[in-house]
């Protein structure tokens, strides 16, 4: 079987014949080749008489100068304004000498009915670590809204 199927091979190869290029295959391929070699010629002659210019010499302090002048300041505003800060802070306060005015006696304030009675009645029972608490927190948060300002101050 192996050598029928040879036989059949060799026969068919016969009858294709051999391919051969065209008469003139070398001479167009070789001019194909010529041609590409001058216009690389020419394209080096015309890329060395106009060169690349390189950036200017301030190219540098040029873009970076433009930078600067597009950046616009960054303005922070606080979300409680400086008025509510020192609102909040007077509430506070009035608090704290409220309670320690009246943090030692068990007296009863002139009017029993009022809501303002009923606050500093509230106010005595108050126990001095509380108060303590509070106070070192104000200290706390003073303290850091001093220091804010002030970095801001530097900074601007």
């Amino acid at each position: 079987m192996k050598a029928d199927k040879d036989e059949k091979l060799k026969a068919l190869l016969k009858q294709a014949g051999s391919d051969k290029p065209a008469e003139r295959f070398t001479d167009s391929v070789m001019q194909i080749i010529e041609a590409d070699a001058a216009r690389e010629a020419a394209l080096r002659s015309v890329l060395k008489q106009h060169f690349a210019e390189g950036p200017s010499f301030d190219f540098t302090a040029n873009v970076m100068r433009g930078l600067n002048t597009q950046r616009k300041p960054v303005v922070i505003k606080p979300v409680i304004s400086k008025r509510a800060w020192y609102a909040i802070w007077a509430v506070l306060a009035v608090m704290l000498i409220v309670a320690f005015l009246a943090g030692g006696t068990n007296q009863q304030a002139v009017v029993d009915n009022s809501e303002i009675s009923h606050l500093v009645n509230q106010l005595q029972t108050v126990s001095p670590t509380v108060v303590l608490a509070f106070v070192l927190a104000a200290i706390l948060l003073l303290g850091d809204y001093w220091f804010s300002e002030r970095r801001k101050a530097v900074v601007n």
